[in-house]
């Protein structure tokens, strides 16, 4: 993934989070109402990066095997092996 593309995800990621919390934080509801949504929130929240990051790393192991492969195909592959 480009270096860009991460930035402009991460950017988004945490300015979602962001507008989450201080949404949350600023409605009006009672504390324990408050810390449930929070907690509920996190975890929501760690579920969609944790299934975004498996996706981006079965996406870089598939572009990795096809890169081993092309250059297998070429004979360099054993200059990448051996480093």
């Amino acid at each position: 993934m480009e270096d860009n593309t991460k930035n402009v995800l991460q950017g988004l990621l945490i300015g979602a989070s962001l507008g989450l919390l201080a949404g949350i934080l600023l409605a009006p509801a009672s504390g324990k109402n408050t810390r449930r949504k929070i907690s509920d929130s996190t975890k929501d929240l760690k579920n969609k990066v944790g299934s975004q990051l498996e996706d981006t790393m079965n996406k870089a192991s598939q572009y990795a095997e096809s890169t081993l492969s092309g250059l297998k195909k070429t004979g360099n592959a054993e200059n990448i092996s051996n480093n």
